[in-house]
């Protein structure tokens, strides 16, 4: 009898990645990725060849698929499947059916979620927040996304927009974030700040990791960035923390693999949180890398099959 596989295709602005899981193994087969098409009806017509492409594979070792998964940049209506919210990296998505177009074009039932909701799902399952009841996962690149799991579950809001850490206010009346409002943890925290506390003299490539470089061969400028960037990071997740009192904090993302950051958080944290919220709370580093998302897709579809 062919076991049950499932297809986690996870949409971002520059990138689709996508693969097939199989629970039985958990580890996610035939990973690739594409660039992200431009305009709605090119991303659905990827998202169909994809599909297509990992349908093929899974015959080819008697496998069967039994669901597909989509985590998708913008805030999300899981219920239906549809982007209803604010998706400024991707031109025209917001409104886009997912759900109903890909069953349409493929016959495959389909669940499509935010993607920092599957990534936290995939780390909870089974990457670094594994055997908690409950946990907050962060990926820290250009923006700041972030999941939170409670009793098990994913917590979405009332209209689905809960969890959007990164556009927590930290500093009344500062800097203008991309959402509109200002003074948000994405501007003090993400990219832009590090680039903009080091100044003038990075290469437009990487910059961020070169002021990791920078930082570890002891340029004060670059440590004073980077202690900056973690110093807002901490007071973000101090406040989250004194809010849910989670079990785990599973940080990710470009940022989060620079030498040293996490420590710094870490060591800024007590600053922002009582002793006993922050007592009962492990703060890790998140173990799945890039591929967190689509294996999330992938888990959305398999935990309502199931």
């Amino acid at each position: 009898m062919a076991k049950d596989a499932y297809i986690g295709i996870d949409l971002g602005g520059t990138t689709i990645q996508y693969g097939l899981l199989v629970t039985a193994d958990s580890k996610p087969r035939h990973c690739s990725s594409l660039p992200t098409g431009k305009g709605r009806r090119a991303i659905l017509e990827q998202f169909a060849e994809i599909v297509t492409l990992l349908g093929q594979a899974a015959r080819r070792q008697r496998l069967r698929i039994a669901g597909i998964g989509v985590g998708s940049a913008g805030i999300v209506d899981p219920e239906n499947g549809k982007i209803v919210g604010r998706c400024p990296n991707i031109s025209g998505w917001e409104g886009t059916e997912v759900k109903r177009d890909l069953e349409a074009r493929t016959g495959i039932e389909t669940w499509v979620d935010n993607d920092a909701n599957v990534m936290a799902l995939a780390e909870h399952r089974l990457g670094a927040g594994q055997g908690y009841d409950s946990g907050l996962y962060i990926t820290v690149g250009t923006g700041i996304g972030s999941g939170i799991v409670l009793a098990g579950k994913l917590w979405r809001g009332a209209a689905f927009a809960g969890a959007e850490m990164g556009h927590m206010i930290l500093v009344q009346n500062g800097r203008k974030c991309g959402c509109g409002k200002r003074g948000c943890l994405e501007v003090y925290a993400g990219t832009s700040a590090f680039v903009r506390s080091y100044g003038q003299g990075l290469p437009s490539h990487a910059p961020v990791k070169e002021i990791f470089d920078r930082a570890a061969a002891g340029d004060k400028k670059a440590v004073a960035a980077v202690g900056k960037a973690a110093d807002y990071l901490a007071c973000g997740i101090g406040s989250v923390l004194e809010l849910l009192n989670p079990e785990v904090v599973v940080i990710g993302g470009g940022i989060a693999a620079g030498r040293g950051y996490l420590a710094q958080v870490r060591r800024r944290l007590p600053e922002y949180v009582t002793r006993t919220a922050l007592r009962s709370a492990r703060i890790k580093g998140a173990r799945l890398g890039n591929r967190a998302g689509l294996i999330g897709a992938a888990l959305l579809a398999a935990e309502v099959v199931k």
